[in-house]
């Protein structure tokens, strides 16, 4: 998801030399996806799944002119010019295997959940809107930064 570290950088650049918080940014949009994971299910469901290039349409151009608007981060003045990167070394690296190795194994699982997590509700005989629900519920206990 290049956006998602895109958004972030953004962020960073923006605030930094300010009071603002992170956290609060993460929050917002946090609680934002949230909000959208809810309120979508009735959307789609008042206009069925086969207009839903419709709705996926506007957003992604609403989206588009919004990401127009954003500010522009400004480059750093002291910036390094990075050289060339020698894999075998950083995969030499033991330190950096590990680091690569537990973050795989930790989104494994994750990511196994969030695929199989509405069917399994649904075969224990969840409906719609407890799918929602259990979406809108993750994604508001997550840390907010």
């Amino acid at each position: 998801m290049p956006l998602f570290s895109q958004s972030n950088t953004l962020i960073l650049n923006s605030i930094e030399g300010t009071n603002r918080s992170f956290g609060t940014f993460r929050l917002w949009g946090s609680l934002g996806w949230g909000i959208m994971a809810v309120a979508a299910g009735p959307i789609i469901g008042q206009i069925g799944i086969e207009r839903l290039w419709m709705i996926y349409t506007i957003m992604m151009l609403f989206s588009l002119a919004f990401a127009f608007a954003l500010p522009r981060g400004e480059a750093k003045k002291t910036a390094v010019k990075a050289g060339k990167v020698n894999c075998r070394s950083l995969f030499a690296s033991r330190a950096f295997f590990i680091f690569l190795f537990v973050g795989l194994v930790l989104s494994i699982p994750n990511s196994v959940n969030n695929t199989f997590v509405a069917l399994y509700i649904k075969e224990l005989g969840g409906g719609e809107s407890l799918t929602r629900s259990f979406g809108a519920a993750c994604r508001a206990s997550r840390p907010a930064s």
